[in-house]
């Protein structure tokens, strides 16, 4: 048995990219959807497997739409934002897209990593932005915290949501610099081969 066969991009990719950050942005609306619909506590009770079942999809389903906000986020903010800072960001990055590699470079494997770690960042953005309104929601209907509570907890997740616009930001630019490194070394390398575009 292979202990280390969960930490593999295969099934650690999607774990992080889509399934933490969907679980974030529902779990408040649990509470929200037990309010107004009591049936689904009931439906809870008595068909627990069902309910994980239909959880799971929808945290999945959740993760891949957060996933989608973060592209747009990173593709509309961040790639214009860089491009304005180095106007050979976008020709890297598609000159990156038609290199032709024999033998994988170092590179190659950090950028992976730091791609997982920036989807992450910036699926968690707008994760934490629903994950707030669920709990203003959740609190309205529930109660669970006073107003002067509450307000501390909103300002803990929006400064946790500064701090990942601020990582996702940094991971981007990393992942610019690696790509740009990736080229130069393959153009030095006899037998570069590039497609035409």
């Amino acid at each position: 048995m292979d202990i280390t066969s969960p930490f593999k991009s295969e099934i650690f990719r999607p774990l992080v990219t889509l399934v933490i950050p969907g679980a974030v942005a529902l779990a408040p609306y649990i509470l929200v959807v037990s309010y107004y619909f009591p049936q689904v506590v009931t439906f809870w009770n008595e068909h627990p497997s069902a309910f994980v079942a239909i959880l799971v999809v929808c945290v999945v389903a959740t993760g891949l739409f957060l996933e989608n906000l973060g592209s747009t986020i990173e593709w509309n903010v961040f790639d214009e934002i860089l491009d304005r800072r180095d106007s050979s960001h976008k020709s890297d990055w598609e000159e990156y897209l038609q290199l032709w590699l024999m033998d994988e470079v170092v590179g190659q494997r950090y950028l992976r990593q730091s791609l997982i770690r920036m989807k992450f960042e910036l699926s968690m953005i707008p994760s934490l932005f629903f994950f707030l309104c669920g709990l203003l929601w959740a609190n309205r209907l529930h109660h669970i915290w006073q107003t002067s509570r509450f307000i501390w907890l909103a300002a803990v997740v929006l400064i946790l949501i500064a701090l990942m616009v601020v990582e996702a930001f940094r991971s981007a630019t990393n992942l610019a610099r690696t790509r740009s490194l990736i080229i130069t070394a393959s153009k030095s390398r006899p037998g570069y081969t590039r497609t035409s575009a």
